[in-house]
C-alpha cells in the first residue's frame, strides 16, 4: 500500500520474481491527488463549564475539491472521553 499526504507524483521500480528464477522489471508511475478540506475554526473556547454541564461548539469541514473525502474524528483517548460528536450534514 502506498500512502501519501500531499499531492505529488512518484515513480517506483520493482522486480517481479517468477517461479523458476526469472525476474521481470516493472515500473509503477502514479500521481497522487488528495482532497482539499477546509476547516475554518482554529481553536475552541468553551469558557467555564460546570461538572455535568453540556456545551456545544460548531466545527465545519468543507471539501473544496472535486474528490470525495472521508473525515475521521477519534475521541477514543482517555483525555477526550467526555467529548461526543453530533453530526449535522449540509450538502451544497
Amino acid at each position: 500500500m502506498i500512502c501519501k499526504d500531499e499531492n505529488q507524483s512518484f515513480l517506483k521500480k520493482i522486480d517481479i520474481l517468477i517461479r523458476g528464477g526469472e525476474k521481470i522489471p516493472m515500473t509503477i508511475k502514479a500521481r497522487v491527488v488528495i482532497p482539499d478540506i477546509r476547516i475554518d475554526q482554529t481553536e475552541f473556547n468553551f469558557g467555564i463549564i460546570s461538572f455535568n454541564e453540556k456545551s456545544t461548539q460548531l466545527l465545519s469541514f468543507k471539501n473544496t475539491s472535486n474528490l470525495s473525502a472521508r473525515i475521521l474524528i477519534n475521541f477514543n483517548t482517555p483525555n477526550l472521553k467526555d467529548f461526543k460528536v453530533l453530526l449535522y450534514i449540509t450538502l451544497s
